[in-house]
Formats: C-alpha cells, sequence, structure tokens
C-alpha cells in the first residue's frame, strides 16, 4: 500500500510540524502524550508482548489462508472472495500494524520521539484501512447470506465471482483514500467520528441480517417437517432433497455466524473506547483503553484463520491440501500414506459444498 512512500510523507510532513509550537508536542494530527503513569506504562508492555507473540501466528495462518483461496477452483463463491478480503486484512494487520505497533509504543516509552510518531502514524492509517475493509467485509457477508436466503435459486443471477472482486476492489482503494486523508486534516475528530458510526452501522447490519436469517431457516425448518408428516411416499424424494437444501443453507449460515460473533466481541469494546474519547474530547490523544482494545482487534486475527478451518468445511478442505503440498514441496521424502484415502473424503465433502455453494 505505499507504505516506503508513506514514510518518507510522513518525515516531510514531520519537519514542517516541527516548526510549530513546540507547548503541545504533537505528531501531525495526533498528540504526544509526554507523561506516563506506572499502571499506563505496565499495560502498554502488556499490549506489546501480546502484540509480538501473535504477529507470526497471524502471518502465517492468514498466509495459508491466502495461499488456498487464490485461484482455486473449488473456492469461487462470492462468500469466498469476501473471506479472502477477511484474511487479507488479518494478513496486513500480522505483518504491518502489529509490528509497527510495538516499535511506537516502545519508542515512545524510551523517549526516541521521531520514531514513535512514524511508528504511530503507520499503525493508524494501515490498521484503520484494515479494521474498516473487516467491518466492511463482515456486512457484506451477512447481507451476502441474507440475499441466499431471501433470493433462493435467483441469488447466482445477481451475485457473481467477477462482480463481488470489482465491489471488493472498489471498497479497498476507497478505505485507502479515506485513511490517507487524515495526513492533510487539521482534526481527528471528524475521521473518528465516520469510524465510530462506521461500525456501529456494521454491527447494526450484521445483527439484524442474522435475526432474519435464522427467523427464515427456523420458519423453513417448522414448515419442511410438517410437509413430511402429510406428505405420501410418492413425494419423498422431492421432501428430502428441499430438506438437505435448507440443512446445507442453515450450516453455511451458522458457519459464518462464527466469524460475525468474533467480530463482534472485538469491535464492540474498540467502538465503545472511541466513542469515551469522543466524549472526553481526547481523540488526538488516545486512553489506555484506546490501546487495549484495539490490541483485542488486533490479536483476533490470530483466530479468524482458525474458525475458517475449524467451522467452514470447503475451506478446511482446501487448506488441508496446501499444507499437504507446502509439506511435500519442503519435505519431497515425507508423504502421507493416507493420502488417496483423505483425498476421497475431500474430494466428496467439496462436491457436497459446491452443489449447495450459492444457496
Amino acid at each position: 500500500m505505499g507504505i516506503t512512500s508513506c514514510v518518507f510523507a510522513c518525515e516531510g510532513l514531520l519537519k514542517m510540524n516541527s516548526s510549530d509550537d513546540s507547548s503541545s508536542e504533537r505528531c501531525l494530527f495526533l498528540e504526544i502524550p509526554l507523561h506516563q503513569t506506572s499502571l499506563s506504562s505496565h499495560l502498554i508492555t502488556a499490549t506489546c508482548v501480546l502484540n509480538s507473540l501473535t504477529i507470526i501466528p497471524s502471518v502465517l495462518g492468514s498466509a495459508i489462508i491466502l495461499i488456498t483461496m487464490w485461484g482455486n477452483p473449488n473456492l469461487e463463491f462470492p462468500s469466498h472472495v469476501y473471506l479472502f478480503c477477511l484474511a487479507l486484512a488479518d494478513f496486513v494487520t500480522g505483518l504491518i500494524v502489529q509490528p509497527c505497533y510495538v516499535i511506537h509504543k516502545t519508542a515512545w516509552l524510551l523517549g526516541h520521539r521521531k520514531l514513535d510518531c512514524i511508528a504511530r502514524l503507520l499503525t493508524e492509517t494501515v490498521a484503520w484501512i484494515s479494521a474498516a475493509a473487516s467491518c466492511v467485509m463482515i456486512s457484506t457477508i451477512s447481507l451476502d447470506r441474507f440475499l441466499a436466503v431471501r433470493l433462493h435459486m435467483r441469488y447466482s443471477i445477481y451475485m457473481t465471482r467477477s462482480r463481488a472482486i470489482k465491489y471488493v476492489v472498489y471498497i479497498l482503494v476507497s478505505l485507502t483514500l479515506i485513511s490517507c486523508s487524515r495526513y492533510w486534516a487539521s482534526d481527528n475528530r471528524p475521521f473518528v467520528i465516520i469510524g465510530v458510526c462506521g461500525i456501529l452501522s456494521s454491527v447494526v447490519t450484521v445483527v439484524a441480517a442474522y435475526l432474519y436469517i435464522f427467523a427464515v431457516l427456523r420458519r423453513h425448518k417448522r414448515k419442511i417437517s410438517a410437509q413430511n408428516v402429510c406428505t405420501s411416499v410418492s413425494n419423498g424424494s422431492e421432501n428430502n432433497a428441499s430438506d438437505i437444501q435448507s440443512k446445507v443453507t442453515r450450516r453455511s449460515a451458522v458457519s459464518l455466524a462464527y466469524v460475525v460473533g468474533l467480530f463482534v466481541v472485538t469491535y464492540v469494546p474498540f467502538v465503545g473506547a472511541l466513542i469515551v474519547g469522543l466524549v472526553q474530547g481526547s481523540v488526538h490523544n488516545p486512553s489506555i483503553a484506546y490501546d487495549v482494545t484495539r490490541t483485542i482487534v488486533f490479536t483476533s486475527s490470530v483466530l479468524d484463520p482458525v474458525i475458517y478451518c475449524w467451522k467452514i468445511p470447503d475451506v478446511y478442505v482446501e487448506v488441508k491440501k496446501t499444507w499437504r503440498n507446502l509439506r511435500a514441496n519442503v519435505c519431497p521424502g515425507s508423504t502421507d500414506r493416507n493420502d488417496n484415502q483423505a483425498t476421497g473424503v475431500e474430494n466428496f465433502s467439496v462436491s457436497t459444498q459446491r452443489t449447495a455453494g450459492n444457496s
């Protein structure tokens, strides 16, 4: 995302900013806290340790998901495109945001103001891009499942992979431009207000969409159960097919609900800290609550790949194939004797998922 050019831009703007009034030391649109308490130092150290411990698992887990999904013909539906974007946001968080956060806080504790400022600007810029992308994609996944339940067979007509890719590219470019616009803003408050409204709207969208989805699935399940009791044996195959379709749709919605649930749990405390900052007028100089809650958001990127593999069967099957291929390339002599049996089971699972992919 042009990190190198962003660093040079930060340095140039810092030189311009250094000529301003030094009574309130600033880092462009952000204030530098000049005092620290024992409690704040301990909490900041704890957040640095937690971020440091989760960097490698986050990067490796997200990288495996990205490698698995890139150009995979078995993961070609719009929901997979949105999951790919989520994994990309997690990868960027682990690769750029968390290391920059650790550098920023360590430099602040040691009193290296210039390094602190540059690392903080990179953290703020890239973190807001990845966080905003996650919020938008989570909302999109919820709406995608809503449309799948609402439109049924018409879903594949309106929602295609190419449209999903164009949508994702548009969102990423727009969010990057919005986040970088902060460098030319004299006040950080409007940007934070936009961020709070965006996160809250995402949470409301997610909750409303899934309330509707589960209400429809519950009603559909009762309807199918009643039909199975009342209809004759001659129509049994049709009822059985409808029952299978309903179960697959429900399983898909429930699987993605775990991803959505993690988003709500991690982002609600973060947006609460932002609202407190707006009320107290401390949006330029973040509180300890802001650092703690955004660390929760950062470290949640470790759990996303686990949920993808644990609760989304088609992703799990393809990740196993990718892992086996990577292991074979690194250690050509170590082959799995049960590959044929595993491949047969995986192919059956993939065919089942692909049959119901657009439901």
